[in-house]
């Protein structure tokens, strides 16, 4: 043990000559350091959830749309495939462990966007809601398989594209699935790597160079991938992560590697909040200029993580048995309730989604599942895009645990009124992104090749990742 809290300080000491810090800084950071070498650094809890993870199914099941062509009229029925992309919190690191020792290990089974073991009683996750409708359903990661979860433990959003097109080359080669018309649901989540790591390199991590990464990826999607509905949750402000390293040393500890713009704090996380305002601000702005729906094709932001807040006790302590004992991953009850929340979010019209967690599963408090009511569609109650969300008021899921946050309900008026000029001022936002991005990226000696969709020949060439 010894040994490897020298390791984990010499990596600390690495990491501050990195980054560029004021003298209070690179004390609190020096402060922060002890807990390595003290005996907080064993203090390791079970963490390994006995509660309820899974919910009851009391919807009424339909059958799929042979014939359906259009995205907007798409539902739970229809769909074949399901897939997810990102880095470990997709890949469900520390998801089933009972130690701070287990949470390299990987639970993809228990991942809310693409984990399908057991059955939704006993875990909720998006694959498991869908089994409902489709028992033949495809692509879910199991014990014995990650079926077609891609996600990487410790991607950036630099590795999207590469992970987009290792997804299209597997799901091709599976002669399991109907590629060109089997309907899919791919879900996206990605960007805490690059915050947790933005105060070392705020160029590589730069708003900028995120939202030209998301670009090509969704790109890639757009043109290679036919009749797929694609879910990006909004990426976690990991500012949020101060709070328990503040109540917990052993979060502090750990935190100094997964996550040392956390660690650092002070004027170091405030900047960190910043980039994560923009990521998220650009991120809507690109997809609410419409350039990524087609009648076979839409990706829907859903920001139930855009305001999130540490879940609390009553006495005021950080309630941890959301998290993984390593602080940073979710636990099996956290990965149901993202499960939950992607699901209820997913139903919402995309001018009134719930943008945290409370408001998205209307939990009075995050001690249970118990008594959550999962969203029951009916045949005429569609995926929400931003092409039929018009109606969305109208075709209402009727289900209680279907809600908005009153920040949200209260804006829609406003939201509706200025539309037309927002999706003007959004794609002027994206395309100044993109031309700061090209100007770093230029200085380097860098320049965009023939096809890239930033070049000046336009147009997109498709390579394949083996």
């Amino acid at each position: 043990m010894a040994t490897l809290r020298f390791i984990l300080f010499s990596l600390l000491l690495i990491k501050v000559q990195c980054i560029t810090l004021n003298d209070k800084d690179k004390n609190m950071i020096n402060r922060l350091a002890e807990y390595v070498n003290s005996e907080d650094c064993d203090d390791v809890v079970n963490t390994k959830t006995t509660e309820t993870t899974g919910i009851s199914f009391d919807c009424k099941v339909f059958s799929s749309q042979e014939t359906l062509t259009s995205v907007h009229q798409l539902t739970a029925a229809d769909i074949k495939v399901v897939a997810a992309i990102g880095d470990s919190m997709t890949a469900a690191n520390g998801a089933g462990s009972d130690s701070i020792t287990d949470t390299l290990t990987e639970y993809r089974e228990l991942s809310f966007s693409a984990g399908g073991q057991g059955s939704l009683e006993s875990m909720v996750t998006l694959p498991n809601i869908l089994k409902k409708y489709n028992p033949s359903l495809k692509g879910f990661s199991t014990t014995g398989s990650i079926g077609f979860n891609v996600a990487e433990s410790g991607a950036t959003t630099d590795e999207l594209t590469c992970q987009v097109g290792e997804l299209i080359d597997m799901m091709k080669a599976d002669s399991s699935i109907d590629y060109e018309n089997d309907w899919k649901v791919v879900t996206i989540f990605i960007g805490t790597n690059d915050l947790c790591h933005y105060c070392l390199n705020e160029e590589d991590s730069s708003p900028a160079n995120y939202i030209s990464s998301m670009y090509e990826g969704l790109e890639l999607l757009k043109d290679e991938m036919p009749r797929t509905f694609v879910n990006i949750v909004s990426p976690t402000n990991v500012y949020d992560l101060s709070t328990m390293a503040s109540q917990n040393s052993v979060c502090t500890t750990v935190y100094m590697k997964s996550c040392p713009c956390v660690a650092a704090g002070g004027a170091i996380l405030d900047k960190v909040n910043e980039a994560a305002l923009k990521y998220q601000g650009l991120l809507s702005d690109m997809i609410a200029t419409g350039r990524y729906e087609k009648d076979d094709f839409a990706v829907v932001l859903q920001p139930f993580l855009q305001k999130a807040s540490m879940p609390m006790n009553k006495d005021g302590t950080v309630d941890m048995s959301l998290m993984a004992a390593d602080c940073i991953h979710l636990s099996q009850k956290g990965q149901a309730m993202y499960g939950l929340a992607l699901w209820q979010s997913m139903f919402q019209s995309t001018s009134a989604k719930a943008t945290n967690l409370q408001s998205a599963l209307r939990l009075v408090s995050y001690n249970s599942l118990d008594g959550q009511e999962l969203a029951c569609p009916s045949e005429q109650q569609f995926f929400a895009t931003n092409t039929n969300s018009e109606s969305m008021s109208a075709n209402a899921v009727n289900t209680n645990a279907v809600d908005t946050d009153s920040s949200s309900s209260s804006s829609t008026s406003v939201i509706v009124a200025v539309s037309l000029v927002g999706g003007c001022v959004c794609l002027v936002a994206v395309v100044f992104g993109v031309m700061v991005f090209r100007r770093v990226r230029k200085r380097q000696g860098y320049s965009e090749p023939d096809g890239h969709p930033m070049s000046s020949t336009g147009g997109y060439s498709y390579t394949k990742f083996s």
